[in-house]
């Protein structure tokens, strides 16, 4: 809900993407609607969203995470996380 009002405010397009996609199919929808922040919750029921993040991005935790410059998706700036730790996880804001 905050998320959804956050993009209202700023004026920006939010695309919800199936949270029962795999991999393949997260990278296909990146490249699809030329999404340049990813906003995820660390895990969904059986789903590692971070897995499926890091799968799609091998070396995202060797990546400025306020500027990722990821050749296979060249629209995505970050990857955000939205989680009830303050766990830090490098490449991922």
């Amino acid at each position: 809900m905050v998320l959804q009002l956050a993009a209202a405010v700023g004026d920006l397009i939010l695309v919800n993407i199936n949270p029962a996609y795999q991999s393949h199919e997260v990278a296909y929808t990146i490249n699809k609607v030329g999404l340049s922040v990813l906003v995820l919750n660390d895990k969904f029921k059986r789903l590692n969203y971070l897995k499926i993040v890091k799968d799609i991005i091998p070396d995202i935790e060797s990546k400025n995470p306020f500027d990722l410059k990821v050749e296979a998706f060249p629209t995505l700036k970050g990857v955000v996380r939205m989680n009830e730790t303050n766990e830090k996880i490098k490449g991922f804001v």
